[in-house]
């Protein structure tokens, strides 16, 4: 059973999470623009919902 398992090695949990040493090449997506963007289109939504109280 010598060569099972070799995957830990070369791929750590951070590296498939799209980490900065090796493994899996990023998609191109920003993570922090992604979630500014998504704030922006919640606070536009709950804008638009929101209606005047008096």
């Amino acid at each position: 059973m010598l060569g099972v398992g070799g995957t830990r090695a070369n791929l750590s949990r951070s590296a498939m999470r799209g980490g900065k040493k090796g493994g899996v090449p990023k998609s191109g997506v920003d993570p922090m623009e992604q979630k500014r963007e998504l704030l922006r289109k919640l606070k536009e939504a709950r804008s638009t919902d929101e209606s005047p109280a008096s």
